[in-house]
């Protein structure tokens, strides 16, 4: 019995031993394929339909040259009709699938092989493209596309006067087509391995180069340009008027052969005379002192009437260098011009009509009282006689004196009245206690000697609502 279990016992290690022979000569030989397969293509890989399993890199990168029929041909066009084509003669050119195929073994992993034999992995995958460069280029810039561009940047540049305004640039655009960046990018896409170019939809402008002196004549004429497109306008009462482009392009002034003088700091120098000349013609469209001007009623409708107090000179030794200024450092203006200051004998005299006013329409014989824009008195008058010639004044004044109880003296009349308003000269508003009516056509035969006859009582109420610098304007 004791020999029989020593005969099992010995059975069984032997079994086991068989067992453990066998399992160690399997993995054995699955890690003796890893280990062929961690430098090799494992089971069933296909690539562009041939069976590269076991090969390594390079001997699969020769089978598949070896076997692929490779070509390459460029095809150059714009906007989409041919223009030029390459061909593998014309770049010398060879093919490499040696990134694809090393790219392809990074997909796989070498201790898993084995489940690899159970279905076939077909990939497809395309070669790079190599070439000389250098021999490529020589190429590329026999292609019709690149012969017909410039050896060299057009970068000639001057200053001209326009036909229609100003002074403008003669020059290139700040980029042009270049040579170069074309061939640049035609290698680009053979290195790509691309096999089609729209010339349409690439951009082979480069910057254009300038020389030193080119680029002051492109300064001075930034600095042209900003001085002859600087916006001046006047404005004032309803005038109006605009330094156009072309007039401020007669202002720079110029040497003996044609070319810009600049001051010190490379601006265009201005010629002052022409400038002054403007400055005149400015004055005598702005300067009111002594003319008429369109006076809009409160009523209604508008009415020439002498400025008067109100008119004003235009300064043109200032306004010249206001011009100057403003062209010298490209600063529009939209405004008034500068005009002379007015000599004023009482600080509560305005320079401006603002929007509280009388006003006295002597043809409808009517005196409006306008307080902030409103009307805030109204009343019938009688004004100077017409037929005796004694109109009263037209134009734009103001009160300038007031006065209760004041005796009006005349060569033939001497007549108190209880409120004196005076606006011109001796004429002025005041109370006319001897008249029974007021407005209609009274003042053609027996008019005033040229004051403003009004009732007492509006005349008292006026008195204590006005005040000296109070402006008055008189109109037929």
């Amino acid at each position: 019995m004791k020999k029989i279990l020593e005969e099992n016992e010995r059975a069984s290690k032997v079994t086991r031993g068989i067992v453990l022979g066998i399992i160690a000569v399997f993995v054995l030989s699955y890690l003796a394929m890893a280990c062929f397969y961690s430098n090799h293509f494992s089971c069933n890989l296909y690539a562009n339909n041939l069976h590269l399993t076991g090969m390594g890199i390079e001997e699969a990168n020769r089978y598949l040259l070896a076997n692929e029929e490779n070509s390459y041909t460029l095809v150059i066009a714009e906007n989409g009709s041919e223009v030029g084509k390459l061909k593998d003669k014309d770049i010398r050119s060879e093919y490499d699938y040696t990134n694809e195929l090393k790219r392809l073994k990074a997909q796989e992993s070498a201790l898993v092989w084995f489940p690899y034999l159970t279905y076939e992995r077909r990939v497809s995958i395309r070669p790079e493209l190599r070439f000389s460069r250098e021999h490529a280029e020589d190429s590329i810039r026999s292609l019709e596309p690149v012969t017909k561009l410039p050896d060299e940047q057009d970068n000639s540049v001057r200053i001209r006067k326009s036909p229609s305004e100003g002074y403008e640039l003669v020059g290139p655009e700040d980029t042009q087509p270049d040579k170069d960046t074309l061939v640049g990018i035609i290698l680009d896409t053979m290195q790509d391995g691309d096999t089609y170019l729209d010339l349409a939809k690439v951009d082979y402008n480069a910057e254009t180069k300038y020389s030193e002196e080119q680029k002051k004549t492109l300064e001075l004429f930034r600095k042209i340009d900003q001085c002859q497109n600087t916006r001046i306008t006047f404005q004032d009462k309803g005038q109006e008027m605009t330094i156009d482009k072309e007039t401020i392009a007669g202002f720079f002034s110029k040497d003996d052969e044609g070319g810009f003088i600049t001051d010190s700091e490379g601006r265009p120098k201005l010629d002052m005379d022409r400038v002054k000349e403007c400055a005149e013609e400015i004055s005598g469209q702005f300067t009111t002192e002594g003319t008429k001007v369109y006076w809009k009623k409160f009523k209604g409708g508008t009415v020439s009437v002498n400025a008067g107090a109100f008119g004003r000179t235009v300064d043109t030794e200032a306004l010249t260098g206001h011009i100057a200024d403003l062209l010298r450092h490209g600063w529009n203006y939209t405004g008034p011009p500068d005009y002379l200051p007015k000599e004023k004998t009482d600080a509560k005299v305005p320079t401006e009509i603002g929007d509280t006013y009388i006003e006295v329409d002597m043809t409808e014989q009517k005196l409006y009282y306008i307080k902030h824009g409103r009307l805030f008195m109204e009343s019938d008058v009688v004004t100077g006689c017409h037929n005796r010639k004694n109109d009263t004044p037209e134009g734009m004044n103001y009160i300038y004196f007031m006065q209760r109880n004041r005796t009006l003296v005349g060569p033939d009349y001497r007549t108190p009245v209880k409120y004196w308003m005076a606006f011109i000269n001796h004429v002025g508003l005041h109370d006319a206690n001897w008249r029974g009516s007021f407005g209609g056509e009274i003042y053609k035969s027996n008019g005033s000697h040229g004051c403003v006859n009004l009732p007492v009582d509006f005349a008292g109420q006026l008195y204590e609502n006005v005040h000296v610098g109070m402006p008055v304007i008189t109109y037929y």
